[in-house]
């Protein structure tokens, strides 16, 4: 696995959009509004950094309200005592298009513990995030 840092973002505000220049140069934004877990601490957004360095907004959500929509990526992890590790990574039309994706989603679904949604409209940049995040390990934040 790929090591990273996973940082909570300074803004607990509703509705906050971050921008983002895209790897294809193309200006993309992630929503931090949807989906949210009522617990506070828990709907902190979240940035999770792939494999080229660049970093996603991810906004967390529960798994049992789990929507895939194909304007977003959702990230499935695991988590132990100093690190989250991603399981799977994809989009509504991953699901329905892709069957070893489904499969793979299929089989790591029950072994997940936190799910996690960034928005992404374009399909080209969906499969790039998908490849840059897929398989990372991801240390989370200590306390001060």
């Amino acid at each position: 696995m790929t090591d990273g840092t996973l940082y909570p973002f300074e803004t607990t505000q509703g509705g906050a959009e971050e921008a983002y220049v895209s790897s294809l140069n193309v200006q993309t934004t992630s929503e931090t509004t949807q989906y949210a877990d009522p617990d506070e601490d828990a709907a902190k957004p979240v940035s999770f950094v792939g494999r080229s360095g660049k970093t996603y907004a991810a906004k967390p959500t529960q798994l049992e309200n789990l929507r895939i929509r194909d304007d977003q990526l959702c990230l499935l992890c695991v988590r132990n005592q100093q690190s989250e590790d991603i399981l799977w990574v994809g989009s509504g039309q991953s699901l329905v298009h892709d069957q070893p994706n489904r499969a793979e989603f299929l089989d790591v679904v029950n072994k997940a513990d936190k799910a996690y949604i960034i928005e992404i409209v374009d399909s080209a940049e969906q499969s790039l995030a998908s490849w840059d995040l897929s398989n990372t390990h991801h240390n989370l934040p200590h306390a001060a």
